[in-house]
């Protein structure tokens, strides 16, 4: 699970949903952030017999917005073929 909050606070006031599985790689999407802040997020682990562990806290900036997916593909071909 990671909890996120935005600016580079000491408080988390969202959750992603906790994936229950017992591994030791997880993938998470956090969706609905807004272009162009700062977040800051930790990971929260859980062991079989239920103890919880924190990873440090995480800066992170999120990209800038782009207009649409054509820019997207012209930017792609652009940078493939140096023009």
């Amino acid at each position: 699970q990671v909890e996120f909050g935005e600016g580079t606070g000491t408080t988390y006031a969202q959750k992603t949903q906790e994936d229950g599985n017992l591994v030791t790689n997880h993938t998470v999407v956090i969706s609905k952030l807004s272009p162009s802040k700062v977040y800051h997020l930790r990971i929260i682990s859980k062991d079989k017999a239920g103890n919880l562990g924190n990873s440090i806290d995480i800066v992170s900036i999120t990209p800038k917005a782009t207009e649409n997916a054509l820019d997207i593909v012209f930017g792609s071909l652009k940078s493939i073929f140096g023009q």
